[in-house]
């Protein structure tokens, strides 16, 4: 068992082990073992990357940049969880949709929402 395992976002939290299904008190990343090993995964507890999560925080934190974060989040999280709850609710037999399309539309959601955070922090 691992001990001792530093979030890999903020760096602020410590992780008893990864069995945990613990949140960063700081930044609300989740331990999910194979996004701590891969930086660049974005699948599983965590909708975003490591890294993503991380442009995201440093966005969050910072004073000239942290309203608009916030408001790109919120409408991201929204969007994020419509998808979801539209393939839960409707499911293939209702609308026609597989998980596969779900998953895609998911996974745009999120590219867009990333590209919006990469524009804010160029505009910095």
């Amino acid at each position: 068992m691992n001990k001792g395992l530093i979030c890999p976002v903020c760096g602020k939290y410590e992780f008893e082990d990864f069995n945990d299904f613990d949140d960063c008190s700081e930044c609300g990343w989740k331990i999910n073992i194979t996004q701590y090993d891969d930086h660049d995964f974005s699948d599983g507890y965590n909708p975003l990357s490591v890294n993503e999560c991380k442009l995201e925080y440093a966005l969050l934190k910072n004073s000239a940049t942290a309203e608009r974060a916030r408001a790109l989040k919120a409408a991201f999280v929204e969007e994020f969880r419509a998808v979801r709850k539209a393939f839960r609710d409707g499911g293939r037999l209702k609308t026609g949709i597989t998980c596969e399309q779900s998953r895609s539309r998911e996974s745009a959601v999120r590219e867009e929402y990333v590209q919006k955070l990469r524009e804010l922090a160029a505009e910095k």
